[in-house]
């Protein structure tokens, strides 16, 4: 990614995202996801001030869906 101007860890719940901003005004936060032998990136990207809620509620549901899943994994 060229221009990056700012790159952070942020705490989201309890899982680390990478946060990442460019020159041009680019935003994103980023996971790299573990489901069994695949990695996946979770990104979030150049959220508007008017979609904010939507995104959390995202956030929200797949941190959801992934502690159920991890839990899940931990009775089976």
């Amino acid at each position: 990614m060229d221009g990056v101007i700012e790159r952070k860890n942020v705490l989201l719940g309890n899982e680390d995202y990478e946060y990442i901003k460019t020159k041009d005004g680019e935003e994103q936060l980023t996971k790299v996801e573990n489901v069994g032998k695949q990695k996946i990136n979770v990104i979030l990207k150049n959220v508007s001030q008017g979609n904010s809620k939507e995104v959390e509620n995202y956030i929200i549901d797949v941190l959801s869906d992934l502690y159920i899943q991890r839990n899940v994994k931990k009775l089976i």
